[in-house]
């Protein structure tokens, strides 16, 4: 006796674990920007006032800078 698997069972499965793939692929992308950002803020607050105002940039401007910037 062979047992086959229903194709519409199988599509529904691959489908669940496509979607299961991109939720996680999604979640990785988000962890590296948020760990690149954290990198950057750490960077621009271990600039001296001076180098900051070569840059244009206050310290007060760096918490902004870093939840905006476009990473990736």
């Amino acid at each position: 006796m062979t047992i086959t698997a229903d194709p519409v069972e199988t599509a529904h499965d691959t489908s669940r674990l496509d979607v299961f793939r991109s939720i996680l692929a999604t979640v990785r992308a988000h962890r590296s920007v948020r760990r690149e950002r954290a990198r950057l803020g750490e960077e621009l607050a271990q600039c001296s006032d001076r180098e900051l105002a070569e840059m244009n940039l206050s310290r007060a401007e760096i918490p902004h800078i870093v939840r905006h910037i476009r990473i990736g």
